[in-house]
């Protein structure tokens, strides 16, 4: 219709007329823009908004975690230097029971949780790079860093602890019931001859053991900065009334 109008007004010369037409054509393509981009805008604050609030969720839940793992791993790590020391004096322990507790402690190797799925999906995708807030994309980065640290690490560990020649296994006699492994009555008995020689063996674990938890504290370290920063960003957007 437009068109029409414009080649009808060029036919008479009405100059004009033209120039009026010109104008709505261009206002017109430049309202259509701006709607446009005033609508993807709104989406990508909608889909940030609702990443930030995946990742608050999914940090929570990694935090309660990671304190657990922390724990296990520092109790394992301190079990498998009171055993080293045991062997080191040379006497077999007194308390029996309380010792293999320390055997059992020692021989463990507590799992941290995977990393965030939304995490993972924003590296996957490149939308870390689409954070606003260069602390929260530092903190994430460092964070991934962490617990690919830990997963490497993991599997070292488990390959050495579990090793089917270890000196360690063949000295140390786990329950043959799997409800008992996490408490005190996870060890039956010891061979004390056999054990003192795995000495070097334990000094290895524990130096795995040092590395890991290392890792993990790192990564709990930057699971409560990210939660901090996601705060930060949460506030920051209700004071302006859209999302950073």
């Amino acid at each position: 219709m437009l068109l029409r109008r414009v080649i009808a007004h060029l036919r008479k010369q009405e100059w004009t007329a033209i120039a009026i037409d010109f104008v709505i054509v261009v206002v017109g393509v430049f309202v259509g823009l701006q709607v446009n981009n005033w609508n993807e805008a709104r989406l990508d604050r909608q889909h940030a908004t609702a990443t930030l609030a995946r990742l608050q969720e999914e940090f929570e839940a990694i935090d309660a975690s990671l304190v657990t793992s922390v724990q296990r791993l520092e109790r394992s790590t301190r079990a498998s230097g009171i055993i080293i020391e045991a062997i080191r004096r040379g006497d077999r322990p007194d308390d029996d029971d309380a010792f293999m507790g320390q055997l059992a402690l020692a021989n463990t190797l507590p799992d941290v949780p995977p990393a965030s799925a939304t995490y993972a999906e924003l590296v996957s995708t490149g939308g870390l790079t689409r954070i606003s807030d260069p602390r929260l994309r530092s903190a994430l980065t460092r964070y991934g860093d962490a617990a690919a640290c830990y997963a490497s690490k993991f599997e070292m560990s488990y390959a050495a602890i579990f090793d089917p020649r270890s000196g360690f296994l063949r000295a140390v006699h786990w329950s043959t019931d799997p409800s008992t492994w996490r408490g005190s009555n996870a060890i039956v008995s010891y061979d004390w001859a056999r054990l003192k020689e795995s000495e070097g063996e334990l000094q290895a674990w524990q130096s795995y053991q040092f590395d890991i938890s290392g890792c993990a504290r790192r990564q709990h370290t930057e699971v409560r900065l990210v939660m901090s920063l996601l705060e930060q960003v949460r506030r920051a957007s209700s004071e302006t009334g859209g999302a950073q």
